[in-house]
């Protein structure tokens, strides 16, 4: 019985966890945030391009790429297939984080 209780715990909490950390989905943005784009060009010019403000993760992908973001203890946030463009999603709770864009995968602290 009390087995069970726990079971049905961890089950609600897995299931409300990725709304504690933020929205639901990627929202697409016209730039990065900072200076013009012209100083991340280089950056840009990599497949994919991520950088972190005000509590955001935001990505710069240059072809359709699935992306994933984890907890650091290996919980799965967030999962889309993104095309081509500049994205954001908000991470409400600070820490670290572990990105996965396509095979690539990156630490990121919010």
């Amino acid at each position: 019985m009390k087995l069970r209780r726990l079971l049905t715990l961890i089950v609600a909490l897995l299931a409300v966890l990725p709304a504690a950390y933020g929205a639901s989905s990627w929202e697409e943005v016209d730039r990065l945030p900072g200076p013009p784009v012209e100083q991340h060009a280089e950056a840009l010019q990599d497949d994919a391009f991520t950088m972190v403000a005000d509590g955001y993760v935001y990505i710069a992908v240059r072809q359709r790429t699935t992306v994933k973001i984890f907890t650091i203890l290996g919980q799965l946030i967030v999962q889309d297939t993104l095309q081509p463009g500049i994205y954001r999603y908000k991470l409400s709770t600070r820490g670290i984080y572990l990105l996965k864009l396509g095979a690539a995968t990156r630490r990121v602290t919010v």
